[in-house]
């Protein structure tokens, strides 16, 4: 009873008690014990097997996800490659525009301020102040001069927009 429980005693009465028993009684006896040894082991490679499963399930649904944010990824890049060809067109596009007013700058300048303000007062506000914008600023004022007696709401408009952007 309690002795059996015992480290030493147990093992002792455990052993003694095998002795005298019969061949036969001990063949079932130890027959016992490793089927009980094997049973056990075989519960336990079922709980591994069972967690492997259950292992295996998960993977595959982590796999399942990586392949859609692969996908989102490559979407997304793609995107991205298409904003950066739209912001090299809007690019080139502003540096041809510059490129463009820098030289009707040089042309309004060369010209005589009467036919310069009536060729200003006929484009664009926004466009009128980035030519004058590249333009000396005694040209500037020649060119306005002559504009305020043509429409003297242009030159307030040319004024307001150049003000806003922070030249002249």
């Amino acid at each position: 009873s309690k002795l059996w429980s015992m480290p030493y005693i147990g093992q002792y009465m455990k052993y003694s008690y095998e002795l005298h028993l019969s061949e036969e009684d001990r063949i079932k006896l130890y027959s016992d014990k490793y089927q009980e040894i094997l049973e056990n082991k075989r519960v336990e490679l079922e709980l591994r097997a069972e967690k492997l499963q259950t292992e295996k399930k998960e993977l595959e649904k982590l796999k399942i996800e990586m392949a859609e944010k692969e996908k989102e990824l490559k979407i997304q890049k793609n995107r991205m490659q298409e904003k950066e060809k739209e912001i090299d067109t809007i690019k080139d596009r502003l540096n041809n525009r510059k490129d463009n007013i820098i030289k009707f700058a040089a042309v309004y300048s060369k010209m005589n301020e009467k036919a310069a303000a009536k060729a200003i007062e006929k484009i664009d506000s926004n466009i009128a102040a980035g030519i004058l914008e590249e333009m000396e600023e005694k040209k500037i004022a020649k060119i306005l001069e002559v504009l305020s007696e043509i429409n003297v709401g242009k030159v307030k408009e040319i004024t307001e927009i150049m003000t806003k952007r922070g030249s002249r």
